[in-house]
């Protein structure tokens, strides 16, 4: 029963009232927002290789979620361990597994 009046409380909220989203404020910031994506998607394609700018920002951010579980390493040793096939400390290990 409990369960059952949380989530009725949490659909009521959802989704939210149409005047509440549709303000000038935010439907001025959508067209700025769209611009930028627009300017953003054209200079992505004059990258050689767009899947290796979104790979470093992946593994940056395994590293600081990683951190917080007090899995230290840095990102010089994330990409030696990824340019080569040798052994690798336990943490860097860690950090790419979560990478996946």
């Amino acid at each position: 029963m409990i369960t059952h009046t949380i989530r009725h409380r949490a659909t009521k909220k959802l989704p939210p009232e149409r005047e509440k989203v549709e303000t000038v404020k935010i439907l001025r910031q959508l067209s700025k927002t769209s611009q930028a994506l627009g300017v953003l998607k054209g200079v992505a394609k004059t990258i050689a290789n767009q899947a290796m700018l979104i790979n470093a920002k992946v593994l940056e951010e395994a590293k600081d979620s990683s951190e917080i579980e007090n899995i230290i390493t840095s990102q010089d040793e994330l990409y030696k361990a990824l340019a080569t096939t040798g052994k690798q400390p336990t943490q860097v290990k860690e950090v790419i597994n979560y990478r996946k």
